[in-house]
């Protein structure tokens, strides 16, 4: 580990000479904080899941989004300088399900959409699942998701406290929290501190008739009742795929390379998004049928 002291603003350049790996730079100011960058180069590997493992430790100050979540840290108070509102990433290990998790996110207290508090984006109906634990050993506290739109409330679900045992199991818990609509949702605590693993954001599709399918918008992720009225293209058995044509009986949608094999009159129901192509709306490549 190596530190350098810069004493002015500037641009700065670290050459390595050969077969040097760095693994990590961080910067951080003189009154601590560090550099509000450090994060979004890290959580991109998927921007619908936000494993605190991944992250280094510190104290966030300040609001940052990685992918489709965003840390709300709040403000610092006016007066005093402190940093009441903030968060705290920090070294921990649990394990959940066989997996082993190295870092939390230390929610501090009470939350709001502006503080101690994590907001995700999602694009239409999607199942959010949050790894967390009571910050308390004694209390379980309840986290809430709220719609950042209105406060209105989503859910309000338990996260147990450490229960200490010879095996040193926990109560670590993935509560699931399901959302109807597209928008910004935020996840805190009702009464007290809670830490959070990881958050996961799972697409979840709208259910439709055919003749709705052909009004929603491309990428809408669907999931349509239908008959396999005509096949356009035979099963693939190369490309593990086939293009059909459903219907409701009244209604007609054309169904681009499903990797389900099908036969006419069949049927089905087919999951997917969709998409235009040529000013045709179809369900795009890749749909799967049951």
């Amino acid at each position: 580990k190596y530190e350098l002291e810069i004493h002015s603003a500037g641009k700065y350049q670290i050459s390595f000479g050969a077969n040097v790996s760095v693994y990590h730079i961080d910067v951080a100011w003189e009154d601590g904080t560090g550099d509000a960058n450090w994060l979004p180069a890290l959580a991109l590997k998927d921007p619908n899941v936000m494993n605190v493992s991944e992250w280094i430790g510190r104290t966030v100050v300040e609001d940052t989004t990685i992918g489709n979540f965003t840390i709300n840290a709040g403000a610092k108070n006016e007066t005093d300088n402190s940093l009441s509102q903030h968060v705290t990433i920090e070294s921990n290990s649990k394990k959940y399900q066989g997996t082993a998790y190295t870092n939390r996110l230390k929610l501090e207290g009470v939350g709001t959409a502006d503080y101690r508090s994590v907001s995700i984006t999602t694009t239409g109906r999607a199942r959010i699942t949050v790894l967390g634990l009571s910050a308390s050993s004694s209390e379980t506290r309840n986290g809430l998701l709220k719609n950042a739109a209105d406060d209105t409330l989503v859910a309000s679900l338990p996260f147990a406290g450490t229960v200490s045992s010879d095996e040193g199991k926990t109560n670590l818990a993935a509560q699931v929290y399901t959302v109807e609509a597209a928008g910004t949702y935020y996840f805190a605590s009702e009464t007290g501190g809670i830490n959070i693993y990881a958050i996961t954001v799972e697409a979840l599709p709208t259910e439709m008739t055919v003749t709705q399918a052909l009004e929603a918008a491309d990428d809408t992720y669907v999931s349509i009742t239908g008959t396999v009225k005509e096949i356009n293209y035979p099963w693939s058995s190369s490309n593990k795929n086939m293009s059909v044509t459903i219907t409701d009986g009244t209604t007609d949608l054309y169904v681009y390379r499903v990797k389900t094999q099908l036969v006419e009159g069949q049927e089905v129901v087919v999951t997917g998004y969709m998409d235009e192509y040529q000013g045709k709306v179809q369900i795009g490549q890749g749909s799967t049928a049951v």
